[in-house]
């Protein structure tokens, strides 16, 4: 990361810290920035859930891996979902990927190829403890439907392309404007502020979860402690 984006992103940070803005997370994509920039992550007042308000919404399809909920509305968004999202566990072959699968092996490769990504993003992080509650996704089929269920929990209107909330340990997401980097953003929110005792500050949650991003595809280095 350059020097004028690490600037940037402490630049804003002070300035939603100034601002006095509750610290309810609400990590999210904006949507004027191009899909190849992850944007400094905001905190929203209204980022809690009414208490008693229930949601309206049709009945969602549950799939559980080991360390995440995936929740769809039909087996078509999760076949869309398993496109967008790029990122093969080592025991997949090109032929795998061409196939067409049947529902059970889809979720099988989707529950492969999420679990894989939570590990990829864990050991960026170096930070791989078991959690007992598991992050729970929400595929959302387009835009509209995302900002409807935006608009039943929090009120108001959304700005932004994809945000995880951690009062409700939840992603939401478009499967239409998806894709594996964007996920493993999210995912690294998640997994820090359940990792760490006392949840860092908002820009330095934002500065791990770019450098994941950054280094999604690339070599880790590892440590030896005793160096």
């Amino acid at each position: 990361m350059g020097g004028i984006g690490l600037i940037r992103i402490l630049v804003l940070g002070l300035c939603f810290f100034l601002t006095g803005i509750p610290f309810v997370s609400i990590d999210a994509f904006a949507e004027d920035n191009p899909p190849d920039k992850i944007p400094f992550s905001i905190s929203n007042s209204k980022g809690r859930p009414e208490k008693g308000k229930k949601e309206e919404r049709s009945p969602w399809i549950g799939m559980e891996t080991r360390y995440t909920l995936i929740r769809y509305e039909k087996l078509d968004d999760l076949k869309k979902f398993d496109g967008k999202v790029n990122f093969l566990p080592s025991d997949f072959s090109l032929k795998s990927l061409f196939s067409e699968t049947a529902p059970q092996e889809l979720e099988g490769k989707v529950r492969r190829k999420i679990d894989a990504l939570y590990e990829r993003v864990q050991e960026i992080l170096d930070m791989r403890k078991r959690t007992e509650k598991k992050v729970v996704i929400e595929l959302h089929p387009n835009k509209k439907s995302l900002k409807q269920a935006y608009h039943r929990l929090f009120g108001g209107e959304l700005y932004v392309r994809a945000l995880y909330v951690y009062e409700i340990n939840t992603i939401f997401i478009n499967i239409d404007d998806i894709h594996e980097g964007m996920l493993a953003h999210e995912l690294a929110h998640a997994i820090i502020d359940n990792y760490l005792t006392t949840r860092p500050p908002r820009a330095a949650a934002e500065i791990l979860a770019i450098y994941v991003h950054t280094h999604l595809f690339k070599k880790t280095k590892s440590y030896d402690p005793f160096e």
